[in-house]
């Protein structure tokens, strides 16, 4: 019997993989290479700089190829049946070290170069396809807010390896734990993916243009030149609502990247062992609720976006983010602080999701306006990811650097301890980071978002809306 999956199925298992991955990727990896495999700052620095510059090179090649390239690559679905076991490959590749040895880090740093390259390679692909699909799905407000619970949902299903991964391995002291939950995690991803990848195809695109209701076939898709390119990235770039986005995106993911990236690091230096024991459940089950806090927020939220929009949502955000930066005046307290961590955590996980909205709001809203024959779902979404991604090197080099210049590499390799007089500074550094990181950047993204002009304010349906796979 075949299995059928509908256009929300192949949402949400396509986001379940993805998410799975890069959950771990983005929570682990720093970590992971300075703490175990002791890679250097200096090739930690040459590793991101390269995985910036590929960043600015894949994302636009991914973005024309699914919107301009041959048929099955205009193929939402087939893309993941095809790259899916790839994407888990270089993942894998990530947590089986090259060469651990503290003198040298020249195969550490080769292995950073390699494995982010092939990562962000196919994570790119995929992740492209997903936002075109969701794109895609419909031209509904309504339904996109649909979509996007659904993509909460799996969200809140696959940020539970966080905490699992970091309880099996002890903090990432037995090391050979976490490369099991790896592997699991790369079985099950290359499955939710295949499902993806069998769902269901939107292959017609419809959408309002002078009154009349227009269905485009996806085979209708010509090849440009290189000149038709540049024009039609011209007139994506000086769309002052994509600019808006773009920025207002990036900000946001230098603050996802700064949270994700370093919330275990910011734990082991400002939490003590006395609050968080290494053999307990405690700090397994703080890393949980700071993940699936967010997730469990939008999913409920859904009524409250569709009825006062997304605009109103993310500004609202932002004057969070501005004022809970307040609890720096009590950075002392331990307990101060996870509170702190969870108010973080909901401000900048439960609004990421409402990005794609913005970015579909914007695809359609763009179609109309120069009245293209169709959407250009993944070539808008892989403009987006070229000048966002960058935020993804940009936050660890600067954080980590910081970090080094008080103290944290002579921290990590024993030579400071928790109880040598100059480890207060480098706590002290780690608090700056924490509270002072959604302070600037939300007041940045209140000010800069608050000329937005594609803004949606739809009455709620008395109806409750049904999830239906």
């Amino acid at each position: 019997m075949a299995i059928r999956i509908g256009r929300n199925g192949s949402l949400f298992f396509g986001q379940l993989a993805l998410s799975l991955m890069q959950s771990l990727f983005m929570f682990s990896y720093v970590k992971v290479f300075l703490n175990i495999y002791h890679i250097s700052q200096y090739w930690f620095s040459i590793g991101q700089v390269f995985f910036m510059i590929w960043n600015a090179i894949n994302d636009p090649i991914f973005g024309y190829l699914q919107d301009f390239g041959s048929n099955w690559m205009r193929h939402r679905n087939r893309v993941f049946l095809i790259f899916g076991p790839l994407l888990v490959i270089s993942f894998l590749s990530l947590w089986f070290p090259w060469s651990t040895d503290e003198k040298s880090s020249t195969l550490q740093g080769c292995h950073l170069i390699f494995s982010l390259f092939f990562y962000d390679a196919f994570y790119s692909c995929l992740s492209v396809a997903w936002g075109a699909l969701f794109a895609d799905s419909s031209n509904n407000h309504r339904k996109r807010v649909q979509g996007m619970k659904y993509s909460q949902l799996a969200i809140l299903i696959s940020v539970n390896v966080i905490g699992l991964a970091d309880k099996v391995s002890n903090n990432l002291t037995n090391f050979s734990n976490f490369q099991n939950v790896t592997i699991v995690v790369g079985f099950l991803s290359i499955i939710f993916l295949y499902f993806t990848g069998i769902g269901e195809s939107n292959s017609i695109l419809n959408y309002r243009k002078n009154g009349c209701e227009l269905h485009i076939k996806d085979d209708e898709s010509q090849s440009m030149s290189l000149k038709e390119i540049i024009k039609l990235s011209k007139q994506i770039l000086k769309a002052k609502d994509f600019q808006i986005i773009t920025l207002t995106s990036f900000l946001h993911n230098c603050r996802s990247v700064a949270h994700l990236n370093f919330l275990s690091i910011a734990l082991d230096l400002l939490i003590p062992k006395t609050i968080f024991s290494e053999t307990s459940w405690k700090r397994p089950l703080f890393v949980i609720l700071i993940a699936l806090g967010p997730q469990i927020i939008i999913i409920l939220s859904e009524k409250l976006v569709v009825h006062y929009g997304t605009y109103r949502t993310m500004m609202f955000s932002f004057v969070i983010s501005i004022l809970s930066s307040i609890f720096y005046l009590f950075w002392s307290s331990p307990r101060v602080i996870l509170i702190f961590m969870v108010i973080d955590a909901i401000t900048v996980h439960s609004f990421a999701p409402l990005f794609n909205i913005l970015l579909s709001e914007f695809i359609a809203d763009d179609a109309r306006r120069y009245s293209r024959s169709k959407y250009l779902s993944s070539f808008v979404f892989s403009i987006n990811s070229l000048l966002m991604k960058p935020a993804q090197s940009i936050s660890p080099i600067i954080i980590v650097s910081y970090l080094n210049s008080s103290g944290y590499q002579k921290y990590i390799t024993k030579v400071l301890t928790q109880t040598s007089p100059d480890f207060v500074n480098l706590k002290y550094s780690m608090a700056i980071i924490l509270f002072f990181t959604p302070f600037l950047i939300g007041l940045i993204q209140y000010f800069v978002f608050k000329r937005y002009s594609i803004q949606h304010n739809t009455t709620i349906n008395k109806d409750s809306i049904l999830l239906k796979i």
